[in-house]
């Protein structure tokens, strides 16, 4: 006897299936007929380090396909050990909203305090020991301020995200040999020279992305220049598993004397159970390291190019050896990685090429376009923050979801160049006042470490400028903001979405706010609601969302814009059978209480409300009054194609 019937339909299946994000739509058709004997693409991507590995994956996220898309690296393999170590929290909040987080925040060395050691004699201990915290002075859900991981790790997570994507994935040992914008062809413009495992080919392209490090042979091909110069001092840096007595080898230090540093960064757990440590020592231009070119003029780049050539991992043991007496430091295992590199602090002119009709083709992200000391940890940071800005706006030109998509793809030339050259300053301005060791107390210059420049490499006090995705910045005087408290999560046009605990009515959920806005391609209208919003069917808060649901949304392509609303705790008082239709059809689950102190930090009046466009990038693009939804539908309109 039968007990029960089973089922299963494809739609049922789909509920077991891995969870993966949606793509935006498409307006245009996909290329289809290879030009001149050339294979064509939409979009290049050369190189594969954290840069290229991030622009990869969210175009493969957003729907691009293989056929469309090509990422190349001049490696043989992937990057397994060395290099950049952290990530900053505006990094992890990304990495959350694309739920790849979890391994990094669970394995991850986190970063809650460090500490600064001075060398003193007259000291007791013949050290000043001073402890700082990351946790109070930046407003981030991710509460250190640094994660600590290699990034190969990293990459590899990126990469095993990829394959639920992309079948493709990176072509490796393969090379750019030369790249070049030609005028007369208008669909596919840019040519590309290719070697992969010694064979050259020609590839076309729409746009092609230069993720190929600091000697890039992209921006050299298209002939944009950089500012600025080489650093007189030489890092020198090793990855191993330490055996010492030192008290702090468990948290980032900062270990100076004389002009002789230190900086101690802890890492993961290995998997034979052990713990990296990774030790940076600095070279000064007066170093006795010695140079192999007698003929080569000092201070010359040749000449700092052969005294890097001398630095061998002995030398960097010993130099941290001598600074850390009388405590003892030495490697437990063999050591894993070590580099010696000069430091450029340098930036690129431009961070785009056009073709002759001004269309930006040819783009530049990670060290490609800015270079730097790793006093900041922002290597890897900032690389991949390039690719985050840069990948939505690709798509949505490629996807025929804006009106003006040059326009769109010109903010992240000024965003971007903007940011570089913030960060090429303070990474100058850190390492000159950080690395004092004259012990000099220097209240200002302190103050200007904790709050400016920690602000900054948490990624949390980045401010677009005015412009095409950023409206016209009203403040507290005029708009419905009250505070200008920025740093702490006011909202503002060109910062980001910051995160609050809110409560999902349908079910009573307390949830992050920042997980409401997925990087997946689209914009959100935030409706933070005045109390009034169901009490009164013709007040401000009702009629403002009907004319959102029932007069905006519709007139934008599907799936490229969601409503989100946010309402206080006072504001419901009944079943969500009372609810209207139109906010059920377009936010059944995106209806959520937020607190008083939420309201508070977002400078919102509980009595007024406010309504936000937060953009795929979950940076704030405008901020109107609940009243004026016609500024909203403006700023859609400028940004978004209409159907």
């Amino acid at each position: 006897m039968q007990l029960f019937a089973d089922e299963e339909t494809i739609e049922r299946q789909n509920i077991v299936s891995p969870t993966l994000a949606p793509p935006l739509p498409r307006q245009t058709p996909l290329p289809t007929v290879p030009q001149d004997d050339a294979e064509v693409y939409e979009v290049v991507i050369v190189g594969a380090g954290p840069a290229g590995l991030m622009l990869n994956l969210l175009l493969a996220r957003y729907g691009l396909p293989d056929s469309s898309r090509l990422c190349i690296d001049s490696n043989p393999s992937a990057l397994k050990v060395g290099h950049a170590d952290a990530l900053m929290q505006r990094t992890m909040e990304v990495f959350k909203s694309l739920d790849i987080a979890d391994e990094i925040w669970n394995h991850g060395l986190r970063g809650y305090e460090f500490t600064r050691w001075i060398k003193d004699p007259s000291s007791a201990t013949g050290f000043i020991r001073q402890f700082s915290q990351f946790t109070a002075r930046v407003m981030a859900r991710y509460k250190p301020a640094i994660i600590m991981m290699s990034q190969g790790r990293i990459e590899r997570i990126l990469r095993d995200n990829l394959k639920q994507y992309s079948r493709k994935g990176v072509t490796w040992n393969c090379r750019v040999l030369d790249v070049k914008i030609e005028n007369d062809v208008s669909d596919f413009p840019v040519r590309a020279i290719i070697e992969e495992n010694g064979e050259k080919r020609t590839i076309r392209t729409k746009y092609l992305v230069g993720a190929d490090g600091a000697h890039s042979v992209v921006r050299k091909s298209v002939g944009i220049n950089q500012v600025g110069a080489m650093a007189d001092d030489i890092w020198g840096v090793a990855d191993m598993v330490v055996n010492t007595d030192f008290p702090d080898i468990r948290r980032p230090v900062h270990f100076a004397s004389s002009k002789r540093i230190v900086s101690i960064i802890p890492r993961e757990r290995k998997n034979d159970g052990e713990y990296l440590t990774r030790i940076y020592v600095p070279f000064d231009a007066d170093d006795p390291i010695g140079s192999d070119s007698s003929n080569a003029a000092p201070q010359s780049e040749e000449y700092q190019r052969a005294r890097r050539a001398n630095i061998t991992p002995k030398l960097i043991l010993q130099r941290a050896q001598e600074l850390f007496h009388p405590y003892y430091i030495r490697p437990k295992q063999e050591i894993e990685w070590w580099a010696a590199y000069q430091v450029g602090r340098r930036y690129a002119e431009h961070l785009v090429a056009k073709d002759g009709a001004g269309n930006s083709r040819v783009f530049l992200v990670g060290d490609s376009c800015h270079t730097h000391s790793p006093a900041l940890g922002q290597g890897m940071n900032v690389a991949m923050m390039d690719s985050y800005d840069l990948s939505w706006k690709l798509m949505y030109a490629i996807n025929g979801l804006t009106p003006e998509p040059e326009k769109l793809l010109s903010t992240f030339a000024h965003d971007r160049l903007e940011n570089a050259k913030r960060l090429i300053e303070n990474d100058r301005t850190w390492y000159e006042t950080r690395y004092r060791t004259d012990g000099d107390d220097d209240v200002e210059a302190e103050k200007f470490l904790e709050d400016d420049l920690l602000t900054f490499m948490a990624g949390t006090s980045i401010e677009h400028d005015e412009g095409f995705l950023v409206d016209t910045k009203v403040g507290s005087i005029d708009g419905p903001i009250y505070s200008s408290s920025y740093l702490n999560g006011v909202l503002r046009e060109g910062r980001r979405l910051a995160d609050v605990m809110i409560t999902r009515f349908a079910d009573g959920d307390i949830r992050h706010s920042q997980d409401e806005f997925p990087s997946d391609g689209r914009f959100r209208v935030l409706v933070i609601t005045s109390s009034d919003l169901l009490a009164s069917p013709e007040g401000t808060s009702a009629t403002a969302l009907r004319r959102i649901c029932q007069e905006v949304l519709p007139s934008f392509i599907p799936s490229t814009l969601e409503l989100i609303i946010f309402t206080p705790f006072n504001s419901f008082s009944f079943e969500w059978a009372n609810i209207p239709s139109f906010i059920k059809q377009e936010a059944e689950m995106r209806v959520h209480y937020l607190d008083s102190e939420g309201y508070a930090t977002y400078g919102v009046e509980v009595k007024l409300g406010a309504i936000a466009v937060v953009r795929p990038d979950g940076y704030i693009g405008t901020i109107a009054k609940l009243d004026d939804t016609e500024k909203i539908n403006r700023y859609l309109t400028r940004c978004l194609q209409t159907v």
